[in-house]
């Protein structure tokens, strides 16, 4: 398959590493594909794996969609399977319905983005998602409107990789990149997808949050796997208050949103 996966992280967040290529081989035997690592300076090797860190040796990308666009120069794959470093996987993945939502975007070009995590769920997506997720040839796949909100994610998922380049600014955080990416999407030719059903199962947002590690989701992997995580990082749980640092309203915020509006030249 003409497919690299694309590893978004940094240098600080190495524990994170050792747990993910765990469960990938142990829920993903048929994967076979290189890993590319968008990290600043660091390497990492994992058994099994054809891992890459071709950033290491280069100036330092601080910023998180500067550092996806300088490795994304790096891989030749016509299409890139992208993941955050906390999506530790808990079940098997369905690689049947991997390789055929794979085969389905080699034959339509205008596939620019799909999901493999379910993202409409009846009862708990808002009515407006739900409208605007409709039935397309692709029986496994629902198709995004253009009013779907967050119809582009960080959420696991298959992306030609010209059409992240053309959507991506170098400018943004993750955040912004889901948010102002989403906008963006409403006025590019390739279309979007989700699934109907989760192809690659992991808990929902990951296991971090806020830097820390979600303790509801403690008895889903080994404890000694995940041990350097909790005792660099300690325990949150879901509903605990987080302080966000305040966003500063000033001239460089209100150009970053004006800079994320401009087409890509």
């Amino acid at each position: 398959m003409n497919i690299s996966m694309l590893f978004s992280s940094c240098d600080k967040y190495d524990d994170a590493w050792v747990p993910f290529f765990t469960q990938l081989k142990k829920f993903w035997p048929e994967f076979d594909m290189p890993v590319y690592m968008s990290i600043e300076s660091k390497t990492f090797q994992f058994e099994g794996f054809d891992i890459r860190c071709p950033l290491a040796d280069g100036p330092v990308y601080k910023q998180w969609s500067e550092r996806l666009l300088k490795l994304l120069e790096h891989i030749d794959t016509e299409y890139v399977l992208f993941t955050l470093d906390d999506f530790w996987l808990t079940a098997p993945v369905n690689n049947g319905i991997f390789e055929r939502i794979y085969s389905y975007m080699e034959n339509d070009k205008r596939m620019g983005f799909v999901c493999l995590k379910q993202e409409i769920i009846k009862g708990k997506s808002s009515a407006k998602d739900i409208a605007a997720s409709v039935d397309c040839e692709y029986p496994e796949l629902w198709r995004c409107l253009k009013n779907k909100s967050f119809r582009i994610t960080t959420q696991f998922g298959l992306w030609k990789r010209s059409y992240l380049i053309k959507i991506l600014r170098t400018h943004e955080s993750a955040w912004y990149f889901e948010t102002r990416a989403t906008w963006r999407s409403k006025f590019c030719w390739e279309r979007v997808y989700d699934v109907k059903e989760t192809v690659i199962t992991y808990p929902i947002g990951g296991f971090f949050g806020g830097g820390q590690c979600y303790e509801d989701y403690k008895d889903l992997f080994d404890g000694e796997l995940i041990k350097p995580c909790v005792e660099k990082r300690g325990f949150i749980h879901f509903g605990d208050h987080r302080d966000y640092p305040p966003t500063p309203k000033g001239f460089y915020y209100y150009f970053s949103i004006f800079r994320s509006m401009l087409p890509k030249w």
